[in-house]
């Protein structure tokens, strides 16, 4: 790709900064509750209390043999076969429906998941091998991935370059595509449901909360409301690929910041005294951001869904960053001693 070529896609972007105000001006009259919706998964009168497999317990055909995550609905457990014998391996993992919450909820989450990685056949999705709801404890299978979430990731390597974060962020948006192309909107997207394996490639997981585009329900919910687009906040909730897209703004300003927006997750995201808040803390991480990068923020960030970028927009931009920004980061800190 030429430098003109690259111009070109970065000229794509060229919009107020993001924390102009004059930006959101006509997205001022969007109603916003206090609060966004989203799916309670809360304990329930029936609860077991904080029920778990121990590891070496079997589960149908498989040997749990650690614990690796825990979610508001389901564990993951890294497991591997009954029959193999040898269960060092443990190259599956098993997400199993936690005991003490609802059960039609965690059922219906997990089932979801299924449907979604079916109709996903992308490598940027992990795929379900097997799966048993009617067991008295539901579960699905899937390859085991070594690494750690987007989450754990940052906070291990909070100190990365700038192309870095941008590949990270592209990695991101590939994957929106792939998911987007064959018509599933994500609606959770979060750095906890993003795993980076052990080469630096990333897996968009936990589809609990996926929705095919032809029979959307908007009022089934979304995930982390700190990472929710506000348009699924509304009184009358809305979803679509934009959705996720804004979800992905919000994942690239805390690997930029560090932190969140200010006010994230409240319609008071968007008060003059926030947006500048936020403004002066992406700068001041960050005082060698490009302008760019600051537009495609903009953007992803934008009030109203319809005013951001689709995911095979935002693909080549964010390469055309990350490659014009390669470069200043290729700074030697030690002079070579001559020969």
């Amino acid at each position: 790709m030429d430098r003109s070529t690259l111009a070109a896609a970065i000229e794509k972007v060229n919009f107020a900064g993001v924390w102009d105000l004059a930006l959101e001006k006509q997205d001022a009259e969007m109603p916003l509750t206090n609060e966004p919706k989203y799916t309670p998964v809360h304990q329930t009168a029936h609860s077991n209390g904080n029920f778990s497999f121990s590891p070496g317990s079997s589960l149908g055909q498989w040997k749990l043999v650690s614990n690796v995550a825990r979610g508001t609905h389901a564990e993951v457990y890294r497991a591997s076969p009954l029959d193999r014998g040898d269960y060092s391996l443990a190259d599956y993992a098993v997400k199993v429906a936690r005991q003490d919450v609802n059960p039609q909820i965690t059922k219906r989450l997990l089932a979801r998941q299924i449907a979604a990685a079916n109709s996903l056949p992308t490598p940027e999705i992990i795929p379900v091998l097997a799966a048993d709801l009617e067991n008295e404890h539901p579960h699905l299978v899937m390859p085991f991935i070594p690494g750690n979430d987007l989450q754990t990731w940052h906070t291990t390597n909070h100190s990365q370059p700038l192309p870095v974060l941008l590949w990270v962020a592209r990695q991101i948006a590939q994957g929106l595509q792939a998911m987007h192309q064959l018509g599933w909107v994500h609606s959770d997207l979060q750095p906890a449901n993003i795993l980076v394996n052990e080469s630096g490639h990333l897996f968009l997981t936990d589809l609990a909360f996926a929705q095919a585009m032809h029979e959307i329900d908007p009022e089934f919910g979304t995930g982390n409301r700190l990472y929710a687009a506000p348009e699924r906040w509304q009184e009358k909730p809305e979803l679509s690929y934009g959705s996720d897209i804004y979800s992905l703004g919000i994942i690239l300003f805390e690997l930029l910041a560090g932190q969140l927006p200010i006010g994230c997750g409240t319609a008071a995201q968007y008060s003059p005294e926030n947006m500048q808040q936020s403004g002066h803390l992406l700068r001041e991480k960050n005082p060698l951001l490009p302008s760019a990068v600051e537009r495609v923020i903009a953007r992803l960030l934008s009030r109203q869904s319809a005013r951001r970028p689709s995911a095979a927009e935002l693909v080549p931009v964010l390469m055309a960053l990350e490659i014009e920004t390669f470069g200043q980061h290729i700074n030697p800190t030690h002079h070579r001693r001559v020969a």
